[in-house]
C-alpha cells in the first residue's frame, strides 16, 4: 500500500527544509507542521485544525508528531491506531537499521503489546507473544510498507485473524503514509547529525566534536572531582609515505589506524580525528597512570599495523603517542590539548620510543 496521493509534494518540501536548515531541531519542527498540513489536506482535520470524530484514530499519531515525539513514540502511536482500526488483528512493526537489516520493534495481539523501545528486560509474557507471532504464517498476513522522503524505513505486518481489512484500507494507507514520512524524518535527522560530527574518511568523531566533548567532559570531571585522560596519536611522515606508495595506500593506513582505535577502547571513550595525520582519544574518568597504560597498549598495536599494496606488505613510517591528563597536566581544555601536543612532539623526535607523558602547562 502507498501513502495518499494528495501528499505527493510533501517529500520534496521536507527534503528542501532538511537541505537548508542548520538546526536539526527546527527541521523536525518544520516537518511536524508539514505533516499537520498534509493531514488537513487529506481531510483528517476540520476547518479549525482539530481532528474530527470520524478520524479520531489519528489523534495519537498527530499528537505524537506535534509534540516532538521520538521514534519509539511514533511507532507506539502507529500500533495504537492500527489496534483502534482492527481490534481483533495481531501485528508487528519492523524498521530498517543503519546496516540495512530489519529489526522488530513492536508486536501486539489480543490486548498484549510488546515494544522494542521499552527499557528493561523482556518478560515471560513478552516472550510468549513474540513466540506466537513467530509461528504465524506470513501467507495469512498483510504487509504494509512504511516509506517516505524517497526511502523505505520499515514495514507493518498485520494478521487479520480471519476478518477482512478491506473496509479499513484507506485509513491504513493514510496511517502508513504519515508514519512513513515521520520515521523517514528521524532517519534523515540521524544521518545529518552523523555527518555533522563524524569524519567522513575514518568514521571517527571530527575535530569540532572532539573540542566540544573535551570541554564538556573536563567540566564534568571538575564538578565530580574526577579525572580525564587524553591520548594523541601522530602518524608520522604520512605525506612522504603517500608520495612513495600512493595516496590510496596512505589513506588505507589512516583508516586502519582509526579502526584500531575504535576496536581498542571502551564505549565511554571518544575516538576522534584531530588533524590530517593525528588521531586522539578522550577518556572520561581516567587518571594519568590509567591513560598511560592504555596508550602504551595502543602504541604496541599500531606499531604492528600493516597494509598490503600490490601484494607487498607495508608498515606505516612511524607512530608517535603522547598523553596528558586533567588535573595532573592542565586545568582547562586548551591547556590539556597543548600539553598532549607537546608530548606527542617529543615522542616523534629521533631516538625517542614509546609513549611520552605531558609536562605541566605553566
Amino acid at each position: 500500500m502507498s501513502s495518499h496521493q494528495g501528499n505527493s509534494a510533501l517529500p520534496q518540501a521536507i527534503t528542501a527544509l532538511l537541505d537548508r536548515q542548520q538546526s536539526l531541531e527546527s527541521t523536525l519542527s518544520e516537518c511536524t507542521a508539514l505533516l499537520r498540513h498534509a493531514l488537513e489536506e487529506h481531510g483528517a482535520g476540520t476547518s479549525d485544525g482539530a481532528v474530527d470524530s470520524a478520524t479520531g484514530w489519528l489523534n495519537p499519531m498527530v499528537g505524537a508528531i506535534q509534540h516532538g515525539a521520538d521514534e519509539g513514540e511514533v511507532v507506539e502511536a502507529t500500533v495504537n491506531a492500527v489496534q483502534y482500526l482492527l481490534p481483533d488483528a495481531a501485528g508487528a512493526v519492523s524498521l530498517i537499521t543503519e546496516s540495512a537489516s530489519t529489526s522488530l520493534v513492536a508486536a501486539w495481539r489480543g490486548g498484549r503489546q510488546w515494544s522494542g523501545f521499552a527499557r528493561g528486560a523482556t518478560g515471560a509474557g513478552d516472550e510468549a507473544l513474540l513466540h506466537e507471532l513467530s509461528r504465524e504464517s506470513l501467507e495469512h498476513s498483510v504487509r504494509v510498507i512504511l516509506s517516505g522522503l524517497g526511502m523505505t524505513v520499515g514495514e507493518l505486518r498485520i494478521w487479520p485473524g480471519g476478518n477482512s481489512i478491506e473496509p479499513q484500507t484507506a485509513q491504513l494507507r493514510t496511517l502508513a503514509g504519515i508514519a512513513g514520512v515521520a520515521l523517514a524524518g528521524f532517519t534523515l535527522k540521524q544521518r545529518l547529525r552523523h555527518r555533522s560530527v563524524r569524519d567522513a574518511q575514518t568514521g571517527l568523531f571530527n575535530h569540532r566534536y572532539m573540542e566540544d566533548t573535551l570541554e564538556r567532559e573536563l567540566h564534568r570531571a571538575r564538578r565530580n572531582q574526577g579525572g580525564l585522560g587524553l591520548i594523541l596519536v601522530e602518524l608520522q611522515a604520512l605525506s612522504a609515505f603517500a608520495a612513495r606508495h600512493g595516496q590510496d595506500t596512505a589513506d588505507q593506513v589512516l583508516e586502519a589506524a582509526a579502526g584500531v582505535l575504535q576496536a581498542s577502547f571502551r564505549g565511554s571513550d571518544i575516538c576522534c580525528r584531530y588533524a590530517e595525520q593525528r588521531l586522539c582519544v578522550v577518556m572520561p574518568d581516567a587518571n594519568v597512570d590509567g591513560t598511560a597504560r592504555r596508550a602504551e597498549a595502543l602504541h604496541r598495536e599500531l606499531r604492528e599495523l600493516k597494509v598490503i599494496r600490490r601484494g607487498e606488505t607495508l608498515q606505516p613510517p612511524g607512530i608517535a603517542v603522547g598523553i596528558a591528563a586533567y588535573p595532573t597536566h592542565a586545568d582547562n581544555p586548551a591547556e590539556l590539548m597543548r600539553a598532549a601536543e607537546q608530548a606527542v612532539e617529543r615522542a616523534g623526535e629521533p631516538d625517542n620510543e614509546g609513549v611520552k607523558r605531558a609536562q605541566r602547562v605553566q
